[in-house]
């Protein structure tokens, strides 16, 4: 799912963004990059990345052990103490943030129905994209599902620089993180519908979660975000066929 999405968007040129950033932190001194070279950004950046990886693997691992995944045979106490639970303040936001959130889900009756999901979707051409969801939510008094991304970033950018554009069939779509978390959770949500024919449009949400403490918060530990852009079934089987079509090509001329 991942690889189908760098399709749609333009390859981000580090070094290009990094000698920018390094020229406005020679005339701005309030600039975050102010002072620092275009290898000091790159590398802060590289670190940054990681952090977050290792971050997003440690939920991960906890949202497993909190909803009792058969396959991870350490207990959750065990964990917390590996890890350093008591003394990482970010890592303790993050899994009080996913404590907080589920038991808002139950209290408006949601149950968990499964995590790291793989999921796949066929298109009206054949073409078929397989991606695995964070989680998944059933309220089984309505019968509406809940389909989560779960976050442990503060750097989700709303909207593209430069007013760029996705490719192809994303041609009036920001080019920029929630459109790409949007359009992820949106085949999701068609594969519910179409694949598995477990229930209509209307009745599957969809939902970023951002883990983290806030002022936005409203004293809780997470944010929400909602889509970037409007679910269309149609859309969605275009931007799968456009995808392995520039696949191919690309693949031609190599």
């Amino acid at each position: 799912m991942s690889k189908m999405l760098d399709f749609f968007s333009r390859k981000f040129d580090a070094e290009k963004q990094a000698l920018i950033c390094e020229e406005k932190g020679k005339t701005d001194s309030k600039y975050k990059y102010a002072g620092m070279t275009a290898a000091e950004i790159m590398e802060q950046w590289s670190s940054k990345a990681a952090e977050s990886m290792k971050y997003g693997r440690l939920l991960d691992t906890y949202a497993g052990l909190s909803f009792r995944d058969t396959s991870l045979t350490e207990s959750l106490e065990v964990w917390k103490l590996d890890n350093n639970f008591d003394y990482d303040d970010r890592l303790k936001n993050n899994c009080t943030g996913f404590d907080e959130f589920v038991g808002d889900m139950t209290a408006y009756g949601y149950e968990y129905v499964g995590r790291e999901l793989t999921v796949y979707l066929r298109t009206e051409n054949g073409n078929v994209v397989t991606g695995r969801l964070d989680c998944l939510f059933r309220n089984p008094n309505n019968g509406r599902f809940l389909i989560v991304d779960w976050k442990t970033t503060d750097d989700i950018k709303l909207s593209s620089l430069g007013n760029q554009k996705f490719f192809g069939p994303g041609f009036e779509i920001d080019d920029c993180d929630m459109s790409k978390y949007t359009t992820q959770l949106h085949v999701y949500k068609e594969a519910l519908c179409s694949t598995y024919n477990l229930a209509k449009p209307e009745d599957v949400a969809v939902v970023i979660v951002n883990l983290r403490k806030s002022e936005e918060a409203n004293g809780r530990h997470y944010l929400l975000y909602k889509e970037n852009y409007q679910f269309k079934s149609q859309r969605l089987h275009d931007f799968v066929d456009f995808a392995i079509k520039k696949r191919s090509l690309i693949n031609q001329d190599k």
